[in-house]
């Protein structure tokens, strides 16, 4: 028996090897290839190359192609696509990295991936194109890539021809009966298509949505290294091949809405929100009458990583086998961009990586952010490393997502805040393991707090059979509002009730005129007048405890266990349709009560309201950081150093209003 295949070592530290797929008639003929090594600094017509993206898969059983004459061993599943990618007559050109790069243990092999790696975002972005193999295919495959094709060439045609029509007529809204005429004959080919697409749905959805809960539920569109593989793929000649259907990539990117259409069930929510985010981020490939004019590689292309940590966030929820990998198998985008991350190094440990990975990116981006996506409990390891609290830990997915926000970032999404006005982290480098010194104020500390009892998913806050509705979260609510009602003038000099209903409902500011004002003030004063309850004004306590006798009686036909001694300013509020002014009380109920439940709403010892993750307590302090957009809550570790907790809302100081003019008051604060 011959012995198996050995990697003759790579020229330079730009060479790759392609692996020349020889061609064979018969499917059932023995693989035979050979491996041509090649510079990716000179990539012409004839060593143009195709790169393959799959899932390696957890088989243990391998399989056996010859190699040079040698027999080398594949995963099932790389075999399964060699196989399927053979052609009849004329040799194939390929990169499959379980091939092209030395999978073997010793220290030369070891190097070569690691530096393998760092080039793996040029390879897949000089590559002509990307094959995205999925596998074995559903029978229904066939129909949905041709519904997907249908609805893509619908909207192709209607932006061609709207492009066209203003060419001629240049922008303006006169139309000549030339453009009537283009219009009239797309429409009748878009009626034609619509027909089509009509009668698919009415025929075959019930099978479609099959094959479309086959296809995302396939393991490629939940591993990390195919989204930077798909990042740096050229959407216009790639393609996704499922057995024996291909569909090109660009018609799979357009539609991919479609697939929440047919997959309404929220089982498929997570895979649907995984999918979507491949297509946010992306490198801008140019369209093919620019490619006719470019060099074939792709060299024109552009990165665009608008948010680094947002990007680093997202693919932290993708699998990979080694932990490392949640860093490593990115690396090419970071570094095509412009923000290299740490070198690939196995021998580094996850916590040292993680921590060195988030120093760094606080470095070059000179922000904060990243402290966003940190918080989790500080004395209780979630993930499965021990790390800063400073630091990311990757190794953590995300919490499910659901209506109530349980990473305490939701109120960060869509306003623009400036709580350090614009400045910058300053230099950090040489600071010692597990510290990060920071400049910053330190705003109070928390003084008052009032949290729900029950912490969760929204099922949580819905579900006890003893329960009404939200009821722990509307007790803190009743709690925090009866505690600040005892002054009518808030610290910053605005009426109380104002700073109330921001901190409660986050509906605007005044430095800010696009966020508009969503519910009239009149009805605020209404929502906090029954958590009051006995001392309410608006409505008389009589009235309130009708309510609740009313709203009791209904939920005791489904609960029949619930507390029949519940406050009735908060069985009030707990109820789905409570007096004449429900229709303006449930748009209030709808924002604090499913977003911010597991929130907790505090008073500094300042006087500012605040709001914040269920980790805060009482006694942590409250600072603004250089470099750090919102607040954050900090508790001491009793050596003149924090750790952080939450980012949290200060009702007026959410846009600089504490940050020193002069940079001399800022003082050094450490995370641990």
């Amino acid at each position: 028996m011959s012995s198996s295949y050995e990697h003759l070592p790579l020229p330079s530290p730009r060479s790759i090897r392609v692996l020349i797929l020889e061609p064979a008639i018969s499917p059932e003929a023995r693989i035979k290839c050979s491996l041509e090594r090649v510079h990716l600094d000179n990539i012409h017509k004839s060593s143009l190359y195709e790169a393959l993206s799959y899932t390696w898969g957890l088989e243990d059983a391998v399989d056996e192609i010859m190699c040079h004459g040698k027999p080398l061993v594949v995963q099932p599943n790389c075999y399964r696509a060699i196989k399927n990618l053979r052609l009849p007559s004329e040799c194939r050109r390929l990169f499959i990295d379980a091939i092209c790069i030395d999978q073997g243990k010793g220290e030369e092999s070891v190097a070569e991936r690691e530096h393998q790696i760092k080039l793996m975002g040029e390879v897949y972005e000089k590559a002509y194109r990307v094959i995205i193999w999925l596998g074995e295919s559903h029978p229904s495959t066939g129909r949905l890539f041709g519904l997907l094709r249908v609805i893509y060439s619908i909207g192709s045609l209607r932006r061609a021809t709207r492009r066209i029509a203003q060419s001629i007529t240049g922008g303006t809204n006169i139309i000549s009966s030339g453009i009537e005429n283009l219009e009239l004959v797309a429409s009748v080919k878009l009626i034609r298509r619509f027909l089509i697409l009509q009668n698919l749905l009415w025929r075959d959805l019930a099978e479609v949505s099959q094959a479309c809960a086959h296809l995302v539920n396939n393991t490629w569109f939940t591993r990390l290294w195919t989204f930077q593989e798909q990042f740096f793929a050229n959407p216009n000649t790639s393609i996704l091949v499922y057995d024996r259907h291909e569909l090109q990539l660009c018609v799979w990117k357009a539609t991919t809405v479609v697939l929440e259409l047919l997959l309404p069930d929220e089982r498929y929510t997570p895979i649907l929100y995984s999918i979507g985010q491949r297509n946010v981020f992306n490198i801008t490939h140019p369209s093919r009458r620019q490619e006719r004019n470019l060099h074939p590689t792709g060299q024109h292309s552009i990165v665009r990583l608008m948010d680094p940590d947002l990007f680093l966030v997202t693919t932290r929820d993708l699998d990979s086998k080694i932990v490392q990998d949640k860093i490593f198998g990115i690396y090419g985008i970071f570094a095509r961009a412009g923000l290299p991350l740490p070198e690939p190094n196995y021998s580094m440990t996850p916590a040292h990586l993680f921590e060195t990975t988030t120093r760094q990116l606080i470095q070059q981006s000179g922000s904060l952010g990243i402290l966003r996506r940190c918080t989790r409990q500080i004395s209780k390891t979630d993930g499965v490393l021990s790390l800063p609290s400073w630091v990311l830990d990757w190794s953590m997915k995300s919490p499910p997502r659901n209506l109530s926000d349980s990473e305490g970032d939701g109120f960060l999404l869509r306003h623009d805040y400036d709580a350090a006005r614009g400045t910058l982290v300053p230099a950090i480098d040489g600071q010692n393991s597990g510290r990060l010194a920071l400049r910053g104020i330190i705003v109070g500390k928390i003084e008052f707090l009032a949290v729900s009892s029950t912490i969760g998913p929204i099922s949580a806050h819905l579900d006890s059979e003893s329960e009404y509705p939200f009821q722990h979260f509307l007790e803190a609510c009743q709690k925090w509002c009866k505690h600040i009602s005892v002054s009518p003038t808030y610290c910053t000099g605005c009426p109380t009730i104002e700073a109330a209903k921001r901190t409660l409902l986050l509906y605007g500011h005044e430095k800010v005129p696009d966020l508009r004002q969503k519910i009239p003030l009149k009805s605020f004063p209404e929502w906090l007048d029954i958590l009051l309850y006995p001392d309410c004004k608006i409505y008389s306590p009589k009235t309130v405890e009708e309510v609740r006798d009313g709203v009791r009686e209904r939920v005791q036909r489904h609960r029949p266990n619930v507390d029949p001694d519940i406050d009735p300013g908060v069985a009030a509020m707990s109820s789905a349709a409570v007096m004449d002014y429900s229709s303006q009380i449930d748009k209030l109920r709808g924002k604090p009560l499913v977003a911010w439940a597991n929130y907790a709403l505090m008073v500094l010892d300042t006087g500012h309201f605040a709001r914040g993750l269920y980790l805060c307590k009482e006694g942590d302090v409250v600072a603004v950081l250089a470099g750090c957009e919102f607040p954050v809550a900090l508790r001491s570790d009793g050596n003149g150093q924090y750790q952080f907790v939450a980012p949290l809302y200060v009702d007026g100081i959410m846009y600089g209003e504490e940050w020193p003019d002069v940079e001399s008051e800022l003082q050094e604060i450490v995370l641990v």
